[in-house]
């Protein structure tokens, strides 16, 4: 029984006593590698410095806050690994036996007194008695003594010295860092203005599908380059200016589908003197004009004495033009046909009329569309694409001409 528990309290001694070991060892390899991971920390800010000072890329303090991130982080990953690595009692005694010159005492001691040795009990006592005695003796200070070497404490000096000197020093790339930082800023404000703006056309319960598509494609497409990686000011700003002449030629309420219907009829009128203006009208497209160019020609039918193929060939004229606007503007395209059918039928005052009636139908449509859901959406996002535009053009502007051209 007494050896029994003999044996109980030398495992317990043996084991706290490795344990007090170990700690040591693990404060040990503390002050061995926190030297060398500020070293490696400092190094790395040192290069991040002067690669700044090379070229734009970063601003002191963000430097120093990489730098004492990843020193952080590399000082967490060596305390973790030193203090947090799992060791087992028969690994540390292994280990402190190798280290302490005990010839494999701790180690063998504590196998006897887990029973893993069959040993008689006389022969058992003197060995634990024996690795006691051998463990008293050890001078752990002189065995596993505290290392710091004065080369790395005076490299970190040094290294701690020039890294502060790099924050504190004008750097010649600063001016340029912060205008990119300042054009990054503003594109990214207006890309949020744009992403509202695409939102709202959206939302907008007076605008068909088709009318919020077409006013949100030019948007989405400005939007996609803003979004894209080291964009120069050029292009953030040649995107927002497209997309603004886009919503301008909607600013009329006209769809592009509809816009074209109107060029093809232009296309049908051209080539003759008496419809060219017409023809140059509706190609813009503008209403307003086309209605002044349809009158002009009434006037000029009722000065003329047109030849029988002369009508015939305004008449072929308007017809065509008819035709290509029968989807988009029916009413426009009766009225048309009227005047072409009374120019064959030599009626000119019938054709007047007709064209007349065309003109006051074109100008009413025309008031019509100015006040119209999509007219009023695309000078919204137009203007906002605009004041976009001009954000962008003036971000940076107090940096010297021509360095901040392209992003590197």
């Amino acid at each position: 029984m007494n050896s029994a528990i003999l044996l109980e309290q030398t495992a317990i001694h043996l084991t706290r006593q490795t344990q007090r070991w170990d700690r040591r060892r693990r404060w040990v390899s503390c002050l061995v590698w926190v030297p060398r991971v500020l070293i490696a920390g400092l190094g790395f800010g040192i290069v991040i410095a002067l690669i700044s000072r090379m070229r734009p890329w970063l601003l002191p303090e963000q430097i120093a806050l990489a730098t004492g991130v990843v020193t952080a982080l590399m000082m967490a990953g060596m305390l973790g690994i030193i203090w947090l690595w799992p060791r087992s009692t028969a690994h540390r005694a292994r280990y402190f036996d190798h280290l302490f010159d005990l010839k494999e005492r701790v180690s063998t001691a504590i196998e006897l007194s887990a029973g893993l040795i069959p040993l008689p009990v006389t022969l058992a006592e003197r060995q634990l008695s024996d690795t006691v005695e051998a463990t008293r003796q050890v001078n752990v200070s002189s065995r596993l003594p505290v290392r710091v070497r004065g080369w790395e404490l005076v490299l970190v000096v040094v290294l701690a010295a020039l890294f502060a000197y790099l924050l504190v020093a004008d750097n010649p790339q600063t001016d340029e860092i912060m205008a990119r930082r300042e054009l990054q800023q503003a594109i990214d404000e207006q890309a949020a203005a744009i992403e509202e703006a695409i939102e709202d056309i959206e939302n907008d319960p007076t605008l068909t599908e088709a009318e919020q598509e077409a006013l949100t494609d030019p948007l989405a497409e400005a939007l996609e380059i803003l979004q894209q990686q080291d964009i120069s000011q050029q292009e953030a700003v040649a995107a927002l200016a497209e997309a603004a002449q886009s919503l301008r030629d909607m600013s009329d309420g006209m769809l592009s589908e509809q816009a074209a219907a109107y060029q093809d009829a232009a296309a049908a009128l051209a080539g003759s003197d008496l419809t060219s203006d017409v023809a140059q009208a509706l190609k813009r497209p503008d209403l307003d004009a086309t209605a002044q160019a349809l009158d002009d020609l009434a006037n000029e039918l009722g000065k003329q004495d047109l030849s029988e193929q002369e009508r015939e060939d305004v008449a072929e004229r308007l017809e065509q033009a008819a035709d290509e606007l029968e989807q988009t503007n029916p009413a426009l395209a009766q009225k048309l046909r009227e005047a072409a059918q009374a120019l064959r039928e030599g009626d000119i005052e019938a054709a007047q009329k007709a064209l007349r009636e065309a003109a006051e139908l074109l100008r009413e449509q025309q008031e019509q569309l100015q006040e119209s859901p999509l007219a009023e959406a695309a000078q919204t996002a137009m203007q906002q694409a605009e004041q976009s535009q001009q954000e962008l053009a003036q971000a940076g502007q107090e940096q010297a001409p021509g360095q901040m051209s392209q992003s590197q």
